[in-house]
């Protein structure tokens, strides 16, 4: 999907106005998982998901990430499920330009500091995307199981690979940012922790 978003953003030339740009799929996926690992609903080879990519400028950032995790609180209170945030960082093999990432862990950092208060959240150090650091939002269900289900991933390699950009302002031309985004994740696991979670 991730590859889909970054073609679809491309079709056209963008302005600074129209973002953020935000292309949301629920689409059939397939992940050919390893002998052991199927787990009814939990685990399957064939799901759907929430997907999102949200373009925007490095200036947007911050209220994007706040309206997703602001939407996540809705969802998972709606269930009378509650969570916790993980912030993952920079892996071994990321791609890209370390300064880029630390402006990247930087600002995720700083929106989770505003959001839930400085140690309130885990850090997951090296356990990021390769191509962006994210929070991952761990749900608990009622036999006291995490399942991780929600996350925002803030890519600036992506859209530098496929040449994406808008006219700022001033007529030049930028490289926008994307949010990798999803709140249930697996609909499927999603349902499953549900029947779980009220027994």
């Amino acid at each position: 999907n991730c590859p889909n978003a970054m073609m679809t953003y491309k079709r056209r030339l963008h302005s600074y106005k129209e973002l953020p740009i935000r292309y949301s799929e629920y689409d059939v996926l397939h992940r050919k998982e390893k002998s052991g690992q199927m787990n009814g609903l939990f685990r399957v080879q064939e799901f759907r998901q929430d997907d999102d990519h949200t373009f925007v400028m490095e200036s947007q950032i911050d209220e994007e990430v706040e309206r997703i995790l602001a939407i996540a609180d809705r969802i998972y209170s709606t269930f009378g499920l509650t969570y916790r945030a993980e912030f993952s960082t920079r892996p071994d093999d990321f791609m890209g330009d370390i300064e880029v990432w630390n402006r990247a862990e930087a600002a995720l950092k700083r929106i989770l500091d505003n959001r839930y208060g400085e140690g309130n959240y885990e850090i997951n150090e090296g356990d990021g995307a390769f191509y962006g650091p994210k929070i991952d939002l761990q749900i608990k269900d009622a036999l006291g199981r995490e399942w991780q289900c929600g996350t925002v991933q803030l890519d600036f390699q992506l859209p530098h690979n496929f040449g994406l950009t808008y006219q700022d302002m001033n007529g030049q031309m930028q490289e926008p940012v994307v949010l990798h985004r999803a709140i249930y994740g697996s609909f499927e696991r999603f349902i499953g922790i549900i029947i779980e979670h009220f027994k």
